[in-house]
C-alpha cells in the first residue's frame, strides 16, 4: 500500500495531514496507526451495547470449488480502486490492495441490525459492507471499531462486518508480474463468493483464500483463510482455516458494527486455526406469554423460550390470567397487604442473570401513571438494602434499583411518564456490571416505548448482590422496602415478559416491542354426549381453544364475547347463537323428547364471529377428538344416567383420587313416558347392573381391575381399553321407586376414566355412561436416595457438622412411586398419551441458616409399574434439604398438581472443588514498599500471597450457601491452603519443605472468600545456598470435608500437578548486609561502605536488583569509643544514612566530630538487623538501638551461624600527622 494514498485520502485535520506529509513512507504509514489507535482509546471509553453475541461451534469449511472470484476485472462482479464520484481507495487494480467490490446481491433477503439487505461489498482488508457502503483504504490497525467516519459523514463503517481486519492484499502475480507478493496465482490465492442452499437455509459465503498481508512496499507475507457466511436466519459466520500470521497479526480486529453505538470487537488477534464464532441476537432465558387459561397449581405459569431448564413460574395470591396485550396477560390485583399477588419466576438473578441482564414486558396499569399511586413491577429483594426492584412511582417515574456485590446501591429513574390508566406501554430494564477498568463503564438503562429514557453510568469492580433473591413479577418479594421502593403491587396487568442473561440493546428491546404473540383461535372444539335420553335435554358445548391441544386444555380466554352459531338436524337447540364466557367456553342444551329409541341427531358449527387458523374438531363424550364441524348423539327412551341427586340431571363427575372413595353419586334408571315425554322409573328394587371402566388416558389399562362400585357392597368391575367397552362385571344396585340406585366408587390407579352401565330389561338394553374425569395420584414417595458414583446412601445429616453426602452437582440417584390412597401403587403413572412426569422441588432444612436454594438439576427415567428411578439427580449448592415430589409439569392431566410426601433430610452436600480466581499475585518483599516491584526475595523475608477462593459445583457454579458453619475451611490458618514451592530450572528444586508460613485472614461470603492474604516465606538453611531465580509458589488447600482446588498446574514435588500457581515465578536469594571499616580525617565527614549482597552460588556478591532495602539512623549503634573520640563528640546525632538502598549500595556516613578530637581515635558502628533493642554483633555489647526487622540479611561475623548483625570500626584523624606518610611526592 501507498502510504501517500493512505494519508492524502484520510488523513482529515489539514495539521495533521502537514505533519503526515514531511516524514517518509513507512514513518507515515506508522503514524497514521498510532494516530486512529489513539482514537480508539478515547472511543472506547463510551458504553455501547451490542445487538449480536458470539459462541464457537464447530469448524466446518465449505468447498469454495464451484464460487466466482471476485478480483481484476473479474465478471459480473470486480474490484475497485475508485468509487463513484470520485471516491479514492488505497490503490487502482491491478494491484488490489484497499480495494473495494461492487455491490454484489446476497441472494435473499438478510437482516442485520434491524435493517433488511439483499446486497453487500467485499472490502479487501476483510470486511463486508452493507447499505451501499464505499468506504475503503483501511485495514486494522490502521482503523479501529467503532470508526465514525471516512471522508464524509454518510461514508462510514455502519452496517459492516470485519472478520479480520488486517491490511489484506489479494493482488495476483497472474494481473500483475511484478508485483512483490506471495499470490502467485488467482487459482490458489483470491476472494471469491457465491450463494448456496436453499429457502429457508441459504447462505451467502465470502471467503479469502491464501491471501497474503501487506507490510510495506515492497514486501507482502503471512497467508490467511478467512470465510465469512451470513445465514438466512440473520445469524453469521466468521471461520478461521489454517494461517500464517504475517507481522500485524497480534493486533488486527475481530468484529462487526451496525453504527458507532452498536458494535462488537470480541477478538483483537489472529483467532486459532480452524476455529469458527457464531453471532446472533440472543433469546430469553424466559419467556411468559400467560397464554394459560387457569393457573390453580404450582409451575403453571409457563416458560415459553424453550430454554433449558424451562422457568416454569407459580401465581401467587390473586394474580390470574386475564385479558393481555396479546392473548392473556396476567392481571394483578392492587395489594398492599403482605401477601403477594404476582407471579414467582423461579429465577435466581445472582445465579442465573448475574451481572448483565435484560427485563422487558408489557404492562397496563388500573390507574393514571401521575397521582395514580406507586406500583412494584418487579423484585428479587430479599435482605435490607440488597436490593434488585422497579417500580413506578406516584409521580409517574420509573425508577430501578440494584445493590451491587460491593453493597453499593446502583439506581437509574426516568422522568415522568404521563400515561393514563389503561394504556399499555412497554418497559425495558437493562443492566451490565462489566468490571472493565474503563471509567463509567458500567450501566444501568431504562426503555419506555422503545426509547432510552435513563441511563445511569459509574464504576464498580461488582456485580449484583448475592444476597438477592429470585424474581417476582407484579409484586413485592420480601417484605423489605426502600429506596423509592412501595409495598403497593403493579395493579394492572403484565403481559409479553421476556427476560435475558444479557444487556439488551435497543434493537432487541424494539425487536421485542415490536412482537405480537399469536392471540389467534387456533380452532373450535364441539363435544356431546354420544348417546342421550329423550326425556332428559343433553348438553352441547363449544371451546375457543389457543393452541392445538385436543382435547383442548388452554382455552382463549380472549374469546370472551365472540359468539359461534350451531345448527342441529333434529330437535330443539337451547339457543343457536352462543357467547364465549370469560373461560372460552359456550354451552347450550339440545333437547328431542319426541325422539324414537337410536335416534341419531348431528349439531353443527355453522359459523363464527371470529375465523379459527384451524379446522374445528368433534369430541365425542370430550374425547378422542377428530377434524369435523358437527359431532352427534343417539337420543334413546330408556338407560341410565349418572347423577349427583336422586331424580337429578346428568352430573359431570369431577377429579377423584386414586385409592379414594368417590362422593356418593346416583345410577338413574329411566324412560321416557309415552304420554308426557317425562322421565320415568325403568327399574325398582334391587336387581344387578352391568359396570365396566375405559381407560381413555392412558389408553391401555393396568392388567388388573382397580375400579369398584359399592352399591351396597364394594365390587370390582370390569376394564376396558380406550375404544372399545365390551367388558362388564355385576354390581348389586337398589333402586326407589323413582329408579335412583346410589352408590358410591374407587380407582386404584390414575388417569383418565369413563364409567359405563348396562342391564337388559324386558328385552330391550338400557345403557349409560359418566363423562370421562380424570384419578390422580394420592400422592407420591421418595426413597433410596443414595450417591450415583458408589451407591453410598443419604446420610440424612441434621447440622453443618453432619456427615457428608454428596458433592455439589455430581449425580444422585432416587426412585419415585405414585401411589393412591391406601398407600398402593398407582401402576399406570406415566403411561399417558403425553407422559406425565415427576418433578423434585427442593427446601433448605430451616434453622441451619442456609439460604440459597437452587431447583434440582436431573430427571427420572421412564415410569413402569407406577415406579421411576433417576440416576442423574444433582444440587449445585451446599448445605442440607428436602425433597418434595410433585407432577413433573405441575397439571396432572389438567386437573391440577399432586404433592407428595416430603422427604427427611437429604445432605449433606459440599463444594465439589474450589476454585482460583484469575488475578492472584504474590508480593514479594512484603514487609518492604517497593516501587518499582521487587523481582526477588530474601531467604526467611516475607512474601505476601492474595488471592481469592470460590466455593463451586460440578459445573463451576458458585455454591453460595458455604458460609457461616457450612464453609470448612479456615482462612486464618495458613496451613489451610496447601502452600508449595519449587525452583524451575535444569534442576527443579522443590521448596516445599523450607516454606514458612505467617499469618493469614479472609473471610467466607456467599461462597467466595476475596482477598484472601496470606503470608510465607522461603527459609534460610544453616549454610547459605541458591540463588533461586525461578520460584513458583503454589497452593492446594483442602477443607476438613477433603474439597480440594481444581485445575492444577503446578508440580512443586517433579511428578504431576499437585498446586495452582500464584502469580509468577520470582526470584529467592540468600542475603546479608555487609559493612566495612572505615577511616579518614577527623576535619571531613566519614562514608562507610554498606552494601547488600547475595550468595550466587560460590561467593557472596552486590545484590544490584536490592534498591529497596532502607535503614534508619535508629537501627545504628555506636560504642566502644577509643582514644579522641566519645559520645559527646560523636554521639548518635552524627549517623547519617541515605535511604533505600541504590543496586544493592546503601549511603551510611559519620559527619565529622564535634568538637574536633585533639587526638585520633574510634568507634564502633553495629547495625541492628533484629527486632529486639540490642543488635546481635561481634562481641555482644550493650548499646541499646531499634531493630530494623531485617534479620534476613544478618551474616555469619562470628560464630557458626548466619545469625550475627554487622560491625565495623570507623577510625577518624588516622591521617592527621605527616609521620604517617611513608614517601610522598609532589607531582609538576
Amino acid at each position: 500500500m501507498n502510504a501517500r494514498h493512505r494519508v492524502a485520502s484520510y488523513a482529515k485535520p489539514v495539521p495533521i495531514r502537514g505533519l503526515i506529509s514531511g516524514l517518509g513512507q513507512q514513518a507515515r504509514r506508522i503514524f497514521s496507526r498510532w494516530l486512529l489507535l489513539a482514537c480508539l482509546m478515547i472511543l472506547a471509553s463510551a458504553a455501547q451495547a451490542a445487538t449480536y453475541i458470539n459462541k464457537s461451534i464447530p469448524f466446518n469449511w465449505i468447498n469454495t470449488a464451484t464460487h466466482a472470484h471476485v478480483g481484476y476485472n473479474t465478471s459480473p462482479y470486480k474490484m475497485n480502486g475508485t468509487i463513484s464520484p470520485g471516491t479514492a481507495c488505497g490503490t487502482a487494480p491491478p494491484v488490489l490492495d484497499d480495494t473495494i467490490s461492487d455491490n454484489i446481491p446476497i441472494g435473499f433477503n438478510f437482516s442485520y441490525g434491524g435493517t433488511v439487505f439483499t446486497s453487500a461489498r467485499i472490502m479487501s482488508n476483510g470486511r463486508l459492507q452493507f447499505n451501499n457502503n464505499t468506504a475503503c483504504g483501511y485495514g486494522s490497525p490502521v482503523t479501529q471499531l467503532p470508526y465514525a467516519y471516512y471522508n464524509s459523514a454518510t461514508n462510514n463503517l455502519n452496517y459492516s462486518m470485519r472478520i479480520y481486519g488486517n491490511d489484506l492484499d489479494p493482488t495476483s502475480k497472474t494481473d500483475k508480474p511484478t508485483y512483490p507478493t506471495t499470490c502467485t496465482s488467482t487459482s490458489t490465492c483470491y476472494v471469491s463468493y457465491a450463494s448456496i442452499g436453499t429457502t429457508p437455509n441459504r447462505r451467502f459465503v465470502v471467503t479469502w483464500n491464501n491471501v497474503p498481508e501487506w507490510t510495506s512496499a515492497g514486501s507482502l507475507s503471512g497467508n490467511y483463510n478467512l470465510q465469512l457466511i451470513l445465514n438466512e436466519d440473520g445469524t453469521f459466520i466468521y471461520q478461521y482455516g489454517t494461517d500464517t500470521p504475517g507481522p500485524q497479526a497480534a493486533v488486527a480486529q475481530v468484529g462487526w458494527q451496525v453504527s458507532q453505538n452498536d458494535y462488537d470487537i470480541p477478538s483483537v488477534g489472529l483467532p486459532a486455526d480452524n476455529s469458527a464464532i457464531l453471532f446472533y441476537i440472543p433469546t430469553p432465558i424466559a419467556q411468559y406469554h400467560f397464554q394459560q387459561s387457569a393457573w390453580t397449581a404450582p409451575g403453571q405459569v409457563l416458560d415459553t423460550s424453550g430454554s433449558t431448564p424451562a422457568y416454569n413460574g407459580t401465581a401467587l395470591g390473586a394474580a390470574t390470567p386475564g385479558v393481555g396485550y396479546a392473548c392473556n396477560g396476567a392481571v394483578i390485583p392492587n395489594n398492599n397487604g403482605s401477601i403477594a399477588d404476582g407471579i414467582d419466576t423461579g429465577i435466581s438473578v445472582p445465579s442465573v442473570l448475574g451481572g448483565a441482564g435484560t427485563i422487558d414486558f408489557w404492562y397496563k396499569a388500573n390507574a393514571d401513571w401521575i397521582g395514580g399511586g406507586d406500583a412494584q413491577l418487579l423484585d428479587a429483594t430479599m435482605a435490607n438494602n440488597e436490593w434488585f426492584f422497579a417500580v413506578k412511582r406516584n409521580n409517574g417515574d420509573v425508577r430501578f434499583v440494584i445493590t451491587d456485590s460491593n453493597g453499593t446501591v446502583r439506581a437509574v429513574e426516568t422522568p415522568a411518564n404521563n400515561i393514563t390508566a389503561g394504556t399499555w406501554t412497554h418497559i425495558a430494564l437493562t443492566w451490565n456490571f462489566n468490571a472493565l477498568a474503563a471509567s463509567n463503564s458500567d450501566h444501568m438503562t431504562i426503555y419506555v416505548n422503545g426509547t432510552q429514557t435513563a441511563v445511569s453510568s459509574f464504576s464498580t469492580s461488582g456485580t449484583v448482590s448475592s444476597q438477592v433473591g429470585t424474581l417476582y413479577l407484579g409484586d413485592n418479594r420480601s417484605s423489605f422496602t426502600g429506596s423509592n421502593g412501595t409495598k403497593a403491587s403493579a395493579n394492572g396487568t403484565l403481559d409479553e415478559v421476556n427476560i435475558y442473561n444479557v444487556e439488551g440493546s435497543a434493537v432487541l428491546i424494539q425487536r421485542d416491542m415490536s412482537y405480537v404473540g399469536s392471540c389467534g383461535l387456533d380452532h373450535y372444539e364441539l363435544s356431546l354426549p354420544t348417546s342421550s335420553l329423550s326425556c332428559l335435554p343433553t348438553t352441547a358445548t363449544v371451546t375457543a381453544c389457543a393452541d392445538n391441544s385436543s382435547p383442548c386444555t388452554n382455552a382463549l380466554l380472549t374469546a370472551n364475547g365472540s359468539t359461534v352459531t350451531l345448527a342441529s338436524s333434529a330437535g330443539t337447540l337451547g339457543a343457536n347463537t352462543l357467547a364465549f364466557g370469560a373461560n372460552g367456553v359456550a354451552s347450550t342444551t339440545l333437547s328431542y323428547p319426541s325422539a324414537p329409541d337410536n335416534t341419531a341427531v348431528s349439531v353443527s358449527l355453522a359459523a363464527a364471529q371470529t375465523p379459527a387458523a384451524n379446522s374445528s374438531k368433534c369430541c365425542p363424550d370430550g374425547i378422542n377428538c377428530a377434524v369435523a364441524s358437527s359431532c352427534s348423539t343417539t337420543f334413546n327412551t330408556a338407560g341410565f344416567v349418572f347423577s349427583a341427586a336422586a331424580n337429578g340431571g346428568v352430573a359431570v363427575l369431577p377429579t377423584q383420587v386414586a385409592g379414594s372413595s368417590s362422593l356418593t353419586y346416583y345410577l338413574r334408571a329411566v324412560k321416557t313416558n309415552t304420554t308426557t315425554q317425562a322421565c320415568q322409573a325403568a327399574l325398582q328394587g334391587t336387581t344387578p347392573v352391568n359396570f365396566g371402566y375405559e381407560c381413555n388416558d392412558p389408553t391401555t389399562c393396568y392388567g388388573a381391575n382397580l375400579m369398584s362400585v359399592n352399591g351396597g357392597t364394594a365390587t370390582s368391575i370390569a376394564r376396558n381399553n380406550n375404544g372399545s367397552v365390551s367388558s362388564y362385571a355385576q354390581v348389586n344396585m337398589t333402586f326407589d321407586a323413582n329408579g335412583n340406585a346410589p352408590f358410591t366408587f374407587s380407582y386404584g390407579d390414575v388417569g383418565k376414566v369413563t364409567l359405563y352401565a348396562n342391564k337388559t330389561v324386558n328385552g330391550a338394553l338400557l345403557t349409560g355412561a359418566s363423562n370421562p374425569f380424570v384419578v390422580k395420584p394420592f400422592g407420591f414417595t421418595l426413597s433410596s436416595i443414595k450417591r450415583t458414583a458408589d451407591s453410598f446412601t443419604n446420610p440424612a445429616a441434621a447440622s453443618a457438622s453432619g456427615p457428608v453426602f454428596i458433592k455439589a452437582g455430581d449425580s444422585f440417584t432416587a426412585t419415585v412411586t405414585a401411589t393412591t390412597a391406601t398407600g398402593n401403587v398407582a401402576p399406570n403413572y406415566g403411561q399417558e398419551v403425553s407422559p406425565e412426569s415427576v418433578k423434585l422441588t427442593p427446601a433448605l432444612v430451616a434453622g441451619l441458616g442456609l439460604t440459597y436454594f437452587p431447583p434440582i438439576g436431573g430427571t427420572f427415567g421412564t415410569f413402569s409399574n407406577g415406579v421411576a428411578t433417576g440416576t442423574a439427580f444433582n444440587w449445585p449448592e451446599v448445605g442440607i434439604i428436602t425433597l418434595t415430589p410433585e407432577v413433573g409439569d405441575g397439571d396432572y392431566l389438567g386437573a391440577g398438581n399432586v404433592t407428595g410426601t416430603t422427604t427427611g433430610n437429604v445432605g449433606r452436600f459440599i463444594p465439589h472443588h474450589f476454585a482460583l480466581s484469575s488475578g492472584a499475585a504474590l508480593t514479594t518483599r512484603s514487609d518492604r514498599v517497593c516501587s518499582p516491584a521487587s523481582t526477588f526475595t530474601y531467604m526467611d523475608e516475607p512474601m505476601s500471597a492474595t488471592f481469592t477462593l470460590t466455593a463451586q459445583s460440578a459445573a463451576n457454579l458458585t455454591t453460595q450457601n458455604y458460609a457461616g458453619n457450612f464453609a470448612k475451611m479456615d482462612l486464618v490458618n495458613p496451613a489451610s491452603f496447601g502452600f508449595g514451592a519449587i525452583n524451575i530450572a535444569a534442576t527443579n528444586t522443590p521448596l516445599t519443605p523450607r516454606l514458612s508460613l505467617g499469618s493469614s485472614s479472609g473471610s467466607w461470603i456467599a461462597g467466595v472468600a476475596s482477598g484472601i492474604s496470606s503470608a510465607l516465606a522461603v527459609s534460610r538453611l544453616s549454610a547459605p545456598d541458591g540463588p533461586f531465580d525461578a520460584v513458583s509458589i503454589g497452593i492446594a488447600p483442602i477443607d476438613t470435608d477433603g474439597v480440594q482446588l481444581s485445575p492444577l498446574n503446578l508440580d512443586v514435588g517433579n511428578g504431576t500437578p499437585d498446586h495452582a500457581s500464584l502469580g509468577v515465578p520470582t526470584s529467592v536469594r540468600f542475603g546479608r548486609i555487609r559493612l566495612n571499616n572505615a577511616f579518614g580525617s577527623e576535619a571531613l565527614d566519614l562514608p562507610i561502605p554498606l552494601i547488600a549482597q547475595y550468595w550466587n552460588g560460590t561467593v557472596f556478591t552486590t545484590n544490584t536488583s536490592d534498591s529497596c532495602t532502607s535503614l534508619s539512623p535508629n537501627n545504628i549503634a555506636l560504642g566502644n569509643y577509643q582514644k579522641g573520640l566519645t559520645s559527646t563528640n560523636m554521639g548518635s546525632g552524627h549517623i547519617m544514612i541515605g535511604g533505600a538502598f541504590a543496586s544493592g549500595i546503601g549511603s551510611l556516613k559519620l559527619t565529622k566530630p564535634s568538637p574536633a578530637p585533639t587526638v585520633l581515635g574510634s568507634v564502633d558502628v553495629a547495625i541492628n538487623l533484629g527486632v529486639a533493642g540490642i543488635d546481635q554483633s561481634c562481641p555482644a555489647w550493650l548499646v541499646t538501638s531499634s531493630g530494623a526487622g531485617l534479620g534476613y540479611l544478618r551474616g555469619k561475623w562470628c560464630g557458626a551461624n548466619y545469625d550475627r548483625d554487622p560491625r565495623v570500626r570507623v577510625t577518624f584523624g588516622i591521617y592527621k600527622n605527616a609521620n604517617d606518610f611513608i614517601y610522598m611526592r609532589e607531582m609538576y
